[in-house]
């Protein structure tokens, strides 16, 4: 018999014993009264009422151990009843942590695998990269001794320095002693110092007698044990070397050629002046003779042939010793306005000579007395006037000068030279001061000159 059809027969039997002794003494109270009506009649009241007293008594005490008996054995099915239940309960949530256990480890397995293939996709990823990059990736431990190790090194680093990644991981001195001894105490005093990235170029030793370039460019963490770890890249360097060695050797024999270009036209416009100066002397003393026309016409145009042959080997010869840095600038004590009027006083014949007009401004918070080099000072201004007269056919030339900055012990003058010329465009402006430089070659065929006298100018300006 199951538990529940047990459990429902207990309980039928135990409401029929309840019931059974509710009613009873009821029927027993109406028996006792029918009998006692009888037996009073006979006399025997007192037995009667005894004997009714024991009968209801001992029902009364049958119908408890009926009923004590079949709660007892309700409460022991109720009690098995509610064991298999907890066994129930324990064995449904014993599969089902089994349930949800097997779950949990197969998402487990599951993510795990997903994670094994990220880590293979970005390991193959950065397998590329590294191998791609042009140079060798590292990590360069710098211990608070001293002593440096690599814990990474790309493939490429056998190929920088013929050293394996794996011979340097704890102890990079055989890639250390691959540079050169100058730049590695200087690479060492870099990797102390994390306060600044690592940019170094770097001489290198390889098996062979072999030697090159190598560049390294590093940033540095400090570690929680006080070391740093140095993360960069080495790069060969060694064709960009050179390169550069071979422009600077180059631009050495450049040198050396224009400077023996320089002492040459030097030596030979030294050598042409001396002539130069004696046809210009004799042709001064022989037009003060008398002379027909037509030989004071000749000495006139031998005289102004020489003058220009002279002016522009003195512009050769300037030229040359700028270019070899061989002229030198003084500083002596001299008169602006002094300066100025013997250059007026130079220049006034040629500018009479054309009809033209020659004004002087100097401003009055000019300073007089200065220090510089008042020959220098002149030749530019004396340029400066001669292209103006050269280029102005009417009208005036002026020369402005005026105070831009002074101070205790200095003084920042701005010159111009202004005319009533034919004028620049903006494009001719630009090549100005170039050497050998003119508006076009109508210019030159017209006017004369070579295009030194104001490149000679901006030198000489900037050498001041």
């Amino acid at each position: 018999m199951h538990a529940s059809q047990f459990s429902q027969h207990a309980e039928r039997r135990l409401q029929q014993c309840l019931i059974a002794a509710a009613l009873l003494p009821i029927c027993l109270l109406i028996l006792g009264v029918g009998f006692a009506f009888e037996l009073r009649q006979l006399g025997l009241v007192g037995l009667l009422s005894t004997a009714f007293s024991g009968t209801l008594v001992w029902f009364t005490l049958q119908a408890r151990r009926e009923w004590r008996a079949v709660a007892s054995q309700l409460q022991q099915k109720q009690q098995q009843q509610h064991a298999e239940f907890t066994q129930q309960l324990q064995q449904q949530a014993d599969i089902h942590a089994q349930q949800l256990a097997q779950q949990l480890t197969e998402q487990h397995a599951q993510q795990k695998i997903l994670h094994d293939e990220q880590l293979k996709e970005n390991s193959l990823l950065i397998s590329h990269l590294t191998e791609q990059v042009p140079g060798a990736l590292f990590q360069l431990r710098r211990n608070s001794d001293g002593q440096c190790a690599m814990p990474y090194a790309s493939l490429a680093i056998q190929e920088l320095f013929a050293v394996s990644p794996d011979a340097i991981c704890d102890d990079a001195s055989a890639l250390l002693e691959r540079i050169h001894a100058d730049d590695l105490a200087l690479f060492k005093q870099d990797l102390s110092n994390a306060e600044h990235a690592l940019e170094r170029d770097l001489r290198v030793k390889l098996p062979g007698n072999l030697e090159g370039w190598r560049t390294c460019h590093a940033r540095a963490q400090r570690e929680e044990d006080g070391s740093l770890l140095w993360h960069g890249i080495f790069m060969d360097i060694t064709e960009r070397q050179q390169q550069a060695e071979d422009i600077k050797q180059a631009n050495a024999r450049a040198d050396a050629a224009s400077q023996a270009k320089s002492a040459y036209l030097e030596n030979m416009t030294h050598e042409i002046r001396t002539p130069m100066n004696i046809i210009l002397g004799m042709s001064y003393l022989t037009m003060e003779t008398e002379l027909a026309p037509v030989q004071r016409d000749y000495l006139e145009n031998i005289r102004i042939s020489a003058e220009h042959l002279l002016s522009l080997i003195n512009d050769i010869l300037d030229l040359s010793k700028i270019e070899a840095g061989l002229l030198e600038v003084e500083t002596i004590e001299f008169d602006l306005h002094d300066t100025v009027a013997k250059l007026c006083k130079l220049m006034h014949s040629k500018i009479t000579d054309k009809g033209l007009r020659f004004e002087t401004h100097i401003d009055k918070a000019t300073p007089h007395n200065l220090r510089g080099d008042p020959l220098r000072v002149s030749q530019v201004l004396i340029n400066f006037i001669a292209n103006a007269i050269k280029f102005t056919q009417h009208g005036s030339i002026s020369l402005h000068i005026h105070c831009q900055e002074q101070s205790a012990d200095a003084a920042l003058l701005a010159f111009e030279v202004r005319d009533t010329g034919i004028g620049m465009t903006e494009k001719e402006c630009s090549r100005m001061f170039q050497q050998f430089q003119q508006a076009d070659a109508s210019i030159s065929r017209k006017y004369g000159g070579t295009g030194l006298g104001l490149a000679i100018s901006k030198q000489l300006v900037e050498l001041m």
